[in-house]
């Protein structure tokens, strides 16, 4: 394969934003991944929309999964801790996919994101006094959901 610039070169790589070969005065690797100049310029022209989501992410991860599980009385309260306490982890994994522009970051955050709200909505219905606090984090990840959305076809 040559260089999509100078087709009297061989090229070392092929861009992973647009599949072009390129040489290794055209390449840019950033993160292990080899860009073309241009592919490699749009990322950082303009930030992706969903690191604000892998943020949120790691950030509500990181909260939920300190909850300390000291305190719950019943069986029941112990096994919906140690589910938040799971569901934090994989929220922080998702970030951390996400904020390196991977799909399968996209796909779980969504997903987790999906079942927060349906937790959620469920928790407001049968604890109306959660229902200021899981408002908020239907919101969260609603925007989340929307910020994936957005910069899905950013993601690799």
């Amino acid at each position: 394969m040559r260089c999509y610039r100078h087709p009297d070169r061989d090229a070392i790589a092929v861009c992973v934003g647009c599949g072009r070969g390129i040489c290794e005065d055209c390449a840019a690797k950033i993160e292990g991944k080899f860009y073309c100049k241009e592919c490699a310029e749009k990322l950082f022209e303009h930030p992706p929309h969903y690191v604000i989501g892998s943020l949120l992410m790691i950030a509500g991860g990181g909260l939920v999964s300190s909850i300390p599980i000291l305190g719950f009385f019943s069986g029941v309260l112990i096994f919906l801790g140690f589910i938040i306490l799971i569901f934090g982890v994989l929220e922080i994994v998702a970030g951390h996919w996400l904020w390196h522009s991977l799909r399968k970051g996209g796909t779980l955050g969504i997903i987790l994101a999906i079942l927060g709200v349906l937790a959620s909505t469920i928790l407001i219905l049968l604890v109306p006094p959660m229902a200021s606090i899981e408002a908020i984090d239907v919101i969260i990840n609603v925007v989340l959901i929307i910020l994936i959305a957005v910069g899905w076809n950013t993601l690799h």
